[in-house]
C-alpha cells in the first residue's frame, strides 16, 4: 500500500517515520556523547558523522513533509477529546518545526565553523555568535525531546487504554 487511507499511513510514510525517528535517536545519542569528549581527532570524527547524518536527516524530513502533502493521511483517532485532539495536532506541528529548527541550526553551526558536509566548500560570511548558535541548538534539542516524549506518551496511552494506534504506523504486534 503506497498511499495511506483513513485507517493507516502508507508504506512510504511509515518507512520515513521510522527512519527519521531512528536517525533522531542516533543523532541525539551521538550529540550527547560528542559534547562530553575533549577536542581532538575522535571528536572531529564524531562531529563529521553527526553532520553527515544531519544532512541525510534534513533530506528525509523534506521528503516526509512533501510526501505528507500528496498522501492520504488517516484521521486522528476517534476517541480523542477536544483537548487531546488539539494536543495531537499541535505536537505534530511543533515536532516538525523543532526538527527543522534543530537541523537548520546544526547546518548553520557547521557553516560557521567552515565545516563542509558537502563534497565542496560553501563560502559563508556568518556573523552569528557560535555560542548563541550552540545554545539555540541545545535548547531546540530539549524542546524536541519534550515533544517526542509527549508524542510517545500519547501513543502508548491510546494503545493501552483506547485503541490500536500503533498499527497506523505499521506496528501490528499488539493488534
Amino acid at each position: 500500500m503506497i498511499q495511506g487511507n483513513s485507517r493507516k499511513y502508507g508504506k512510504p510514510a511509515q518507512l520515513l517515520h521510522w527512519l527519521i525517528a531512528t536517525l533522531v535517536f542516533f543523532m541525539s545519542l551521538l550529540g550527547l556523547f560528542m559534547s562530553g569528549q575533549p577536542a581532538g581527532s575522535e571528536k572531529s570524527t564524531l562531529l563529521s558523522i553527526h553532520i553527515a547524518t544531519g544532512f541525510v536527516l534534513t533530506v528525509l524530513v523534506v521528503i516526509r513533509v512533501a510526501w505528507k502533502w500528496f498522501d492520504i493521511t488517516p484521521a486522528p483517532p476517534d476517541q480523542l477529546s477536544p483537548f487531546n485532539l488539539f494536543a495531537y495536532k499541535t505536537t505534530h506541528v511543533l515536532m516538525y518545526i523543532s526538527l527543522f529548527a534543530l537541523l537548520t541550526s546544526g547546518i548553520t553551526m557547521a557553516l560557521s565553523f567552515r565545516i563542509s558536509f558537502l563534497p565542496f566548500q560553501i563560502a559563508t560570511d556568518i556573523k552569528i555568535s557560535r555560542l548563541h548558535l550552540f545554545l539555540f541548538h541545545k535548547s531546540i534539542f530539549v524542546i524536541l525531546w519534550c515533544l517526542i516524549a509527549g508524542h510517545i506518551g500519547g501513543v502508548l496511552y491510546y494503545q493501552v487504554k483506547k485503541s490500536d494506534v500503533l498499527s497506523r504506523m505499521g506496528i501490528t504486534w499488539f493488534a
